[in-house]
């Protein structure tokens, strides 16, 4: 067999800087289809685009040739540069990320969830929502709630007792670092 066969979709979320609401509802269609050619621009195929006044949600088809962390270093900096020289001048460098990849049966009820954003976020805030789709696709990451720290790895729970995690270990902006 002398050809190579992919299918290689990602779920990718991204707040604002400081998760601050400058996606206004005059301007996010837009930004919606500026990303969208953004990633096509990258060689990346667009399939879903949404999100709400805080973040963004998108679903990506990529080349075997991408690296996921160029690809989105490449498109956080041209959305950020295209947002504060048109809309908002004290738009902020986007926060981190996170990709979580999508197996082609299951595409379509991620179109959906990223098509039902606004009514979702009437419900959950994005932190919670951040949390869920960590914990869901069996990221690890700390968080600091109230006194006691959990550190939340697929889908167990560790209290204080649980060993720190190393200096690499993935924080999500707006969970407290500790």
């Amino acid at each position: 067999m002398g050809s190579t066969f992919l299918s290689l979709h990602y779920h990718i979320v991204f707040s604002t800087k400081d998760r601050s609401p400058f996606l206004r509802d005059t301007w996010r269609v837009k930004l919606h289809e500026y990303l969208g050619g953004t990633v096509r621009g990258l060689g990346g195929i667009p399939e879903a685009i949404g999100g709400v006044a805080d973040h963004v949600h998108l679903l990506v088809g990529l080349r075997a040739t991408h690296c996921l962390a160029d690809f989105m270093q490449e498109m956080k900096k041209a959305t950020s540069v295209w947002a504060k020289d048109n809309y908002e001048p004290s738009f902020g460098r986007l926060d981190g990320y996170a990709a979580f990849t999508v197996s082609y049966t299951h595409i379509d009820s991620v179109k959906e969830y990223i098509r039902t954003q606004e009514e979702h976020h009437r419900q959950t805030d994005f932190i919670e929502e951040l949390k869920r789709l960590l914990q869901k696709n069996g990221v690890g990451f700390w968080h600091s709630s109230g006194v006691r720290e959990i550190c939340v790895s697929g889908y167990r729970a560790y209290r204080r007792c649980a060993p720190r995690p190393a200096a690499n270990f993935w924080r999500p902006s707006g969970l407290r670092r500790t």
